[in-house]
């Protein structure tokens, strides 16, 4: 029986470039709650390629201070601020853009992100990418953060394929972890990081096209 192929795209970094938009909803939260300014340096240690949960749990750790609202608050507060200002901040990739229109109906693909339900569905709504994928796991999926495999293990789960079959599409050296930890193949693509913070993944690009996803 013919294996189908299965591609798992990450989605900040891979589909979308949304970090200024992710880094400038983190500031205000931090602001808001603790009348803070977040740095960006501060915010590629504890924030940049986790989930909303995980960062804000990471940060308020590395400086020992309590909120007075609980995660879920600041997580949806974060989102809020997300979801309004993503419609100027973010953009598509382009090239990214362009190889999901080639893939051939026969191949599965499927979005693994750290980002929540509400952000995901705000950026596939309006770009009109959700018919491309036929399961998406958020955030609000998985109890754990990349670097942690647990994403992309429930993923191949849903898509009915065992993970050693399945190709993911990542950007960061957590999400490149995350994969491999699957025992998934791993394409990195360099958006956001160079070539030598992916060297663990499968194949390092700095562009998609369907040889790379040949078994």
């Amino acid at each position: 029986m013919k294996i189908p192929h299965s591609i798992c795209f990450d989605m900040d970094g891979v589909i979308i470039d949304s970090e200024p938009a992710h880094f400038d909803a983190f500031r205000t939260v931090v602001k808001d709650v603790r009348g803070t300014v977040l740095t960006q340096p501060t915010y590629a240690t504890y924030f940049a390629g986790k989930t909303d949960r995980q960062g804000f749990i990471d940060y308020f750790l590395s400086i020992d201070y309590s909120p007075t609202i609980s995660l879920e608050e600041l997580i949806e507060h974060k989102s809020r601020v997300y979801n309004l200002s993503s419609f100027t901040k973010v953009r598509t990739y382009s090239n990214t853009i362009a190889f999901l229109t080639t893939i051939p109906d026969d191949w599965q693909c499927a979005l693994v992100t750290s980002s929540t339900r509400s952000e995901v569905d705000t950026i596939l709504n309006h770009f009109n990418l959700r018919k491309y994928f036929s399961v998406i796991v958020t955030a609000d999926d998985t109890q754990h953060s990349k670097p942690h495999p647990e994403g992309y293990l429930l993923t191949a789960k849903l898509l009915g394929i065992d993970p050693s079959h399945c190709t993911a599409i990542e950007d960061s050296p957590s999400g490149v972890q995350a994969a491999i930890s699957a025992n998934m193949r791993c394409v990195a693509l360099t958006t956001t990081h160079s070539a030598n913070d992916l060297q663990a993944a499968t194949i390092v690009t700095s562009q998609l096209s369907a040889g790379l996803f040949t078994l």
